[in-house]
């Protein structure tokens, strides 16, 4: 099952068409829409980032209503450690949690 990322989640919430279609093939294909507690995390953040708080709030809520929300296991919190540390140590940091809407 893919797990969906929270940049392709805010491209369905802006509507971008590329988005659409990919998650029109990913519906004829009976494939289900999941996503990661982290993701859910920075989408919400985006939302209390934004200009439009309660309007994206609320999409949210609506899309997430199709997902499956994969919880985390307890060795991801140290990949994700080791990996983010790793790279930021080399100079290369993966940036902040993001997730905005508009």
């Amino acid at each position: 099952m893919p797990v969906l990322d929270s940049s392709f989640i805010v491209d369905l919430l802006r509507e971008n068409k590329g988005a659409l279609k990919k998650l029109a093939e990913m519906e004829a294909e009976y494939i289900p829409f999941s996503t990661t507690e982290v993701n859910v995390l920075e989408l919400y953040r985006g939302a209390y980032l934004s200009m439009k708080t309660h309007q994206n709030l609320e999409k949210i809520k609506k899309i997430l209503e199709c997902f499956q929300i994969l919880e985390l296991e307890e060795s991801v919190y140290e990949v994700f450690a080791s990996v983010s540390a790793n790279l930021l140590s080399n100079g290369k940091s993966i940036g902040a949690f993001f997730g905005y809407v508009s």
